[in-house]
């Protein structure tokens, strides 16, 4: 079912910045975590998610 929302996040994204509908900061924040949120994560697992990634980011840019 997360690959499902997986491809789901992909082809929204490509319609919506395509179309020019939103922008796309607005489109690759907002619309991940809405499909997060409909896949049943809550928001403090949102919020482990989101700091472990920056965490990880964070390590690659120090190298």
């Amino acid at each position: 079912m997360l690959a499902l929302y997986g491809f789901l996040i992909i082809v929204i994204l490509l319609y919506l910045v395509l179309t020019k509908k939103t922008s796309i900061h607005f489109a690759l924040v907002i619309v991940p975590i809405v499909f997060a949120i409909i896949a049943g994560f809550n928001f403090e697992e949102l919020g482990e998610f989101m700091g472990s990634g920056l965490g990880n980011m964070l390590k690659l840019e120090l190298c």
